[in-house]
């Protein structure tokens, strides 16, 4: 089975990073901002896409960090400097942000530790 295609967005704000969420289900599960790549796109443009569609966020930096495969998929991580005014767009329900108080609280999606761990580990060094 191959891997399907996503791109992955960090979004760094004053209240941590974006995590966002879909879920019907109390508590919501939490994942980063992203979607799946569509054919013939290209993972950066997804990226821009999905800030877009799903935050309302307009991309003012983007730039690739580091690609990271899982169980279903193929992330290409990106981290993006954004402006615009946040808000919930089409099936988004929930947002939230991982930061010092929040980590381990809040439920995710088990590939979101892994990215931010190597995100945040690239950071420091």
């Amino acid at each position: 089975m191959s891997l399907r295609k996503r791109a992955t967005i960090i979004v760094e704000m004053p209240n941590g990073i974006l995590l966002v969420s879909h879920s019907r289900k109390s508590p919501p599960t939490f994942m980063l901002v992203g979607g799946g790549v569509r054919k013939n796109e290209r993972s950066i443009l997804c990226a821009i896409r999905e800030l877009y569609e799903e935050k309302g966020l307009h991309t003012k930096k983007i730039e690739h960090l580091f690609d990271l495969d899982t169980q279903l998929h193929r992330h290409k991580v990106f981290l993006a400097r954004t402006n615009g005014r946040l808000r919930m767009r089409n099936e988004i329900r929930y947002i939230a942000f991982w930061n010092n108080k929040t980590k381990g609280k809040l439920k995710t999606a088990w590939h979101v530790k892994a990215v931010i761990r190597k995100y945040l580990l690239s950071k420091h060094c």
